[in-house]
This record gives structure tokens, C-alpha cells and sequence, in this order.
């Protein structure tokens, strides 16, 4: 939350958490000036100016290692599916879907929202769009990003493995169109076509049997 700290001569740390009172912040070119009114938790006023340079921390920006469009080769992965259930503030059912080496140099993670249904349906057929708000609604996949961790997350391309497994190469889908085929026996094609965050497109192209599990809960269901 919002807290001061105080040291003194002797190095000593106090703190002081702030129960309201207000911050302003400006910027001019390059400097900022961070002016704070506050009332603690104990009813102490604290003001305090700051004018100078910024280092911004955990800003969101490209992370895509690619530098020009790109196809995946998907030829040999290993196709699984995790159905995690319906969740109410997506609307419906959550799927995350992997295409990962197996006799292939390249992968693919996706996070993809269905119309509630079944896991013993399987994903549901359709044309998937990048999520329109902060978490993708049904019809739609959540768009790739890396947390600051450094672990990716949502829809993604991840190649150029180490012997441990973790990907050197590696870009979010942020437009594009992923397109997914339930062929009701258990196989899928799947294709796509997205464009990364640097201005690069990245499309491939599968077909096989998918692993399917569910990791969903039964009090997760929408009741009818």
C-alpha cells in the first residue's frame, strides 16, 4: 500500500501509514515533481517534494526476440489441453491449449475462452480474436505477455529450447486470428496467424490428437 518511512541518526526506520490525504505528480520533459498531503493511520500530517529524474520499473514493452515475420514449425508437436472450468468473470470456460516440441524446434501457448460448455465436448470449434478488454471474453484469447518474473503467459510463440526446456526465442500474440477445428474424434487442426508486439507476423499450422484433462471444479459450474 501507501506507507512513509522516516530513519534517523542512528539508522532506526519508522513508519507511518497513510490512512488519505492526496499526491500529485507532474512531468515536465524528463523531470518529474511528486507533492504528498498526508494524514497517517495515527492522525500525523506528513508532507513531503520531490523534483528530479524517475526510474520507472516493470513498464510494459516489446519482449518479442523475433526480428522478422516468422512460421513456426509445429510438424511432430505434441498437442495438449487443460479445461480449467467457467469462470463468471470471463463469461465462460477457460482453456489453455500447448503445441510443444516433440520431434519440432518450435511450440505455442494459448489461453482461449469458449461459450460454457463440456469438457467431455472437447474445445469448441471456432475463430478465436485477441481479448477486447482486460481478460478475454468467449470467442476470444488472451493476448501474449511476460510477467515480471520473466514467465510467459496467454497466447505465445516460444522456440530455440535450451536442454532444460526453457525457450530463447519467444513472441506474444497481440492481433490475429486463431482458428481451431474440433473434429469430434479427438483431433483438432489448429492454425493461426498473429502479429507480435515489434511489428512481426508469426503463423503456423497443426493437426493431431489432442491430450485433454481437466483441472476444472464442480462448484465453478454455472447452475442452470
Amino acid at each position: 500500500g501507501t506507507y512513509l518511512l522516516y530513519y534517523d541518526e542512528e539508522g532506526k526506520t519508522s513508519y507511518g501509514f497513510v490512512k488519505e490525504g492526496t499526491m500529485t505528480i507532474t512531468k515536465e520533459n524528463d523531470i518529474y515533481t511528486v507533492v504528498c498531503d498526508f494524514i497517517t493511520v495515527e492522525g500525523y500530517k506528513v508532507v513531503c517534494r520531490y523534483t528530479g529524474a524517475m526510474k520507472i520499473a516493470g513498464l510494459p514493452g516489446p519482449f518479442s526476440t523475433l526480428t522478422e515475420d516468422y512460421t513456426l514449425n509445429l510438424e511432430g508437436a505434441v498437442g495438449t489441453s487443460t479445461y480449467l472450468g467457467y469462470f463468471y468473470f470471463l463469461e465462460g470456460d477457460d482453456w489453455l491449449v500447448k503445441l510443444m516440441p516433440g520431434n519440432c524446434p518450435d511450440g505455442f501457448l494459448a489461453e482461449i475462452v469458449t461459450d460454457p460448455g463440456k469438457f467431455e465436448d472437447g474445445i469448441p470449434s471456432g475463430t478465436y480474436k485477441p481479448a477486447s478488454g482486460s481478460y478475454p471474453k468467449p470467442g476470444e484469447y488472451s493476448i501474449g505477455r511476460m510477467n515480471n518474473s520473466l514467465t510467459l503467459d496467454g497466447t505465445v510463440y516460444v522456440g530455440n529450447f535450451t536442454e532444460e526446456g526453457t525457450p530463447r526465442s519467444y513472441a506474444p500474440a497481440i492481433t490475429g486470428d486463431l482458428v481451431i477445428v474440433n473434429k469430434g474424434d479427438g483431433t483438432y487442426d489448429i492454425s493461426f496467424k498473429f502479429g507480435d508486439d515489434s511489428e512481426n507476423t508469426w503463423n503456423g499450422s497443426w493437426s493431431g490428437k489432442m491430450e485433454m484433462s481437466d483441472g476444472s471444479y464442480a462448484d465453478s459450474q454455472p447452475t442452470s
